[in-house]
């Protein structure tokens, strides 16, 4: 009997993609995505203003329906009147045009407050 090939599985990891193979371990396949562990992260989106950026807390990487998303939760203070705090959200890597990786939700606040003018907040 010819011995049965064992798929091999996506897995997505916030330290890059994987690929599986079954009851073999684990093989690297880099897709050379951002290491977001315990990480705040803003990203500015394709086609959109300034003031529409997103910013995420426990952000990882996900595949969903064949394409790569970011996922995480909107974080405390960056909505207008925090009506999305805590709430998931996942966003198409495609339609990501810069992201800035922060330490904590301190560190984005204290840059941000650097940054900031009477007239803009991200």
């Amino acid at each position: 009997m010819k011995p049965r090939k064992t798929a091999r599985l996506p897995v997505l990891t916030d330290s890059g993609y994987f690929l599986r193979k079954a009851g073999k371990g684990i093989q690297m396949n880099p897709l050379n995505t951002p290491h977001l562990k315990d990480k705040i992260v803003l990203l500015y989106l394709k086609n959109r203003s300034l003031d529409d950026a997103v910013l995420l807390r426990e952000a990882r990487f996900d595949i969903q329906a064949d394409r790569v998303f970011i996922v995480g939760r909107f974080c405390e203070g960056a909505t207008a009147n925090d009506w999305a705090t805590d709430v998931g959200t996942a966003i198409s890597w495609d339609a990501v045009e810069q992201y800035l990786v922060f330490d904590s939700l301190e560190d984005y606040f204290s840059r941000a407050s650097q940054a900031m003018d009477k007239n803009s907040f991200h």
